[in-house]
């Protein structure tokens, strides 16, 4: 206080001025030393000397006739200098830094996936998974993926063979009984999946988290085995007993192509353990191998009411990735 009385007394001016002028001086005097940033996130003010292949020699701000320091470049991520110009080291290989006003040993939170993380995530470029979806079907389902262009696009290859009667897809789509020719009933009931295969298509927008939305076309083709019904219901004459209706069966394969539209997302660990959980809306084409002949008209009697129809298609896919 003494010498700031000193100096207010020679050089007569407001307080409040002279302390904005000195706080103006100081900041000044930051900006004109080089600033040398070092992968501890701290800052040190100084007059940078040589930048050799592996070393930087540089003097403290505070002391420009001090001794002469020695810091390894490996040691640096960045150095500002006085007037302006900045210099990165060692970037591709450090970890994610924040540059403060104020040294600080608590580094701010980051939401984003470090370099380091996502070498660790990503790996791996294929996976294989279950599908547990299809047991409720009676099937076993699995799928197979490969990623291209760093990660950002997959190629999916879904399949699955049944194992017993495929209750959810007959009561979704074969549910209905079509009626033909004034009372005949016409039906078709699956039996077994026999398989399924396809190829599909998954981009990636964003790797930079853990967990990853993705969307993209598939198409699949499947084969199942049923067999039609058809009931002629003949009408009895007047005052003759009644007669009972016509039987016929037909086995036959059922061939589905699909093509639909797929969203979901990839639950990646740092393990090889992947989670995926997807949901896929688009259309289907079915179509008999062989269909019952109506006896009276020689006519095919198909049973599928609505070839192409709404088709949907869903799982949750517990794999690793390798």
């Amino acid at each position: 206080m003494i010498i700031f009385d000193i100096f207010t007394n020679l050089f007569p001016m407001n307080k409040h001025l002279l302390i904005i002028t000195l706080c103006w001086l100081a900041g000044f005097y930051v900006k004109a030393q080089d600033q040398l940033f070092k992968k501890d996130n701290s800052k040190v003010l100084v007059t940078v000397i040589e930048i050799g292949p592996d070393a930087i020699k540089y003097k403290m701000a505070d002391n420009p006739n001090g001794p002469v320091y020695i810091i390894s470049k490996s040691d640096v991520v960045m150095i500002i200098y006085k007037n302006g110009d900045h210099e990165m080291f060692n970037s591709s290989k450090s970890k994610d830094f924040y540059v403060y006003d104020q040294p600080t040993t608590t580094p701010a939170p980051r939401a984003r996936m470090s370099i380091e993380d996502s070498s660790k995530y990503y790996q791996y470029n294929k996976n294989f998974s279950i599908n547990f979806c299809n047991l409720m079907n009676m099937e076993v389902g699995a799928m197979f993926q490969a990623d291209f262009f760093k990660s950002h696009i997959g190629i999916v290859v879904p399949m699955a063979v049944g194992i017993g009667k495929p209750s959810v897809t007959q009561s979704v789509y074969f549910s209905n009984t079509n009626q033909y020719y004034g009372g005949n009933s016409n039906s078709y009931i699956l039996q077994q999946k026999l398989f399924e295969i396809g190829l599909g298509l998954n981009y990636y927008p964003n790797l930079k988290y853990s967990v990853n939305y993705y969307v993209g076309p598939v198409v699949k083709y499947m084969q199942y085995m049923g067999e039609q019904t058809y009931i002629i219901n003949t009408q009895s004459t007047w005052g003759q007993p009644p007669v009972p209706p016509t039987r016929l069966t037909q086995k036959s394969i059922l061939n589905r192509y699909t093509f639909s539209i797929t969203n979901g997302f990839i639950f990646r660990t740092k393990s090889r353990i992947m989670f995926n959980i997807f949901g896929s809306l688009g259309f289907k084409n079915d179509q008999l191998s062989q269909v019952i002949i109506e006896p009276s008209t020689g006519l095919a009697t198909s049973p599928i009411r609505n070839p192409v129809n709404i088709y949907f298609w869903g799982g949750f896919n517990l794999g690793f990735s390798f």
